[in-house]
């Protein structure tokens, strides 16, 4: 690989991979990352194409070693970790990756009141006027 750009690219795509990132980050969050590096290394227009094509390959080698290590059968786990997200400095955990930080809506939190949640956000409120669409 001769160019830099892609080069910045596969590192961020490997240290997903071989780094600390595969005990502490969920596989679904790696897979992510990988995939957005593979985008950015295919938008890369003005660079040759077989540049690219040597970083695309060793980007979709480093994917495939994160789903091997899903499929592995000692691997319980769900690949999100229960939907699991990365602690910013007021979460309950700062900095490490855990379902805690989630804050996401879900059943258990509302309980019997999470139907009128939704629908509470679905229904227009008679204050503000629609939004409409640009098709």
């Amino acid at each position: 690989m001769t160019d830099h750009r892609i080069a910045k690219f596969v590192k961020r795509g490997r240290d997903m991979v071989h780094s600390t990132n595969s005990k502490t980050m969920p596989p679904s969050a790696r897979m992510d990352t990988i995939l957005k590096q593979i985008d950015r290394v295919q938008k890369l227009a003005y660079l040759p194409q077989k540049d690219r094509d040597i970083g695309l390959k060793k980007l979709w080698a480093y994917y495939k070693n994160v789903q091997d290590f899903i499929d592995h059968k000692s691997y319980t786990q769900d690949e999100s970790w229960g939907n699991a997200k990365k602690g910013h400095s007021d979460s309950p955990e700062p900095g490490v990756w855990s379902t805690k930080n989630n804050q996401e809506v879900d059943y258990q939190t509302y309980g019997e009141a999470f139907e009128d949640l939704i629908d509470a956000t679905i229904m227009p409120d008679g204050r503000t006027k629609p939004k409409t669409s640009e098709y």
